[in-house]
């Protein structure tokens, strides 16, 4: 993701060194110079005694609050009760947010459709099924009498329900948008869609505005002036290279696959849940595609 942010030391600015005065020579001052001094020293005494009760307390308050995993602990202040917030200590760096050039690596991402494109997405936007536990279900607010609980012939075991991470669902729904662009649609699509993929594509819109309403970058973008061209005159726009805090996503790949379920094609043939599963209504999106809401 790229180098490390590096730290500096500010240059003093002279207004911040130490005024050294002379010594008061002037008589009338010598007759208070004992009383200074004791007053002085008792100042100095109380002051010591302050200062060491606030380091104690401050020693209380900062194991009581975690310690140094104080930085990690904000991700459980942007997450619920997400495991993956509670276990992981992520590196954070600052990173360049750069547009990238198509004849780079990462301008792979923006090539027209073909094999190559479409496995690098592939990477990235499968959702992969994780394993929690029931008191990790409990604390996401469900009941794990209403979580799915794989099939037991999987041998995953008796306390084990899946789940998956939602970032992965997003860049599920980014690929989702990408292949149904006006640009790409012939290339995935020989037919138009039906009411359930129609469905899909709507439930991705709606997803990512809020997801990216939920939790909006405050990162800045600055202006620019930039050339005319075209026939148009100058023009002030968004500069898209810009600094961001980003921590390794290869940190959550890590950690996801420490937990991943590979659900194969024989693992779904014959599917069988668990005895006593309570099943569900179809998602809101299947339900309109199913009663018509989206065409025929």
């Amino acid at each position: 993701m790229g180098a490390s942010e590096q730290y500096v030391l500010l240059p003093v600015d002279e207004s911040e060194r130490p005024v050294i005065k002379k010594p008061i020579n002037n008589r009338k001052y010598h007759n208070y110079g004992g009383l200074l001094y004791a007053a002085g020293t008792t100042l100095n005494i109380i002051l010591f005694v302050v200062s060491a009760a606030c380091l104690v307390t401050a020693g209380v308050l900062f194991r009581r609050s975690g310690g140094f995993r104080g930085s990690q602990n904000l991700l459980t202040k942007t997450s619920y009760n997400s495991p993956v917030a509670m276990e992981l200590r992520p590196t954070w760096s600052t990173i360049q947010i750069q547009s990238s050039h198509l004849e780079s690596p990462d301008g792979i991402y923006r090539h027209t459709p073909n094999d190559a494109v479409d496995d690098a997405w592939a990477a990235v936007s499968n959702p992969p099924f994780i394993v929690l536990s029931s008191s990790e279900v409990r604390g996401l607010g469900k009941d794990p009498a209403e979580a799915a609980r794989p099939p037991e012939d999987w041998g995953l075991g008796p306390d084990v329900y899946l789940g998956t991470i939602d970032v992965y669902h997003q860049l599920h729904c980014l690929n989702m948008l990408r292949t149904n662009l006006h640009d790409n649609f012939d290339h995935y699509h020989r037919t138009p869609l039906s009411p359930l993929a129609r469905a899909h594509v709507s439930h991705c819109v709606e997803a990512l505005m809020k997801t990216l309403m939920c939790q909006p970058s405050l990162d800045i973008l600055t202006t620019m002036w930039t050339e005319g061209i075209g026939g148009l005159g100058p023009a002030h726009l968004a500069d898209f290279d810009f600094n961001r805090k980003c921590w390794d996503f290869e940190q959550l790949d890590s950690w996801m696959e420490g937990r991943r379920v590979d659900i194969t094609d024989t693992m779904m043939k014959n599917l069988t849940p668990p005895a006593g599963t309570r099943f569900h209504p179809p998602p809101l999106e299947v339900q309109e595609a199913l009663a018509g809401m989206w065409g025929s």
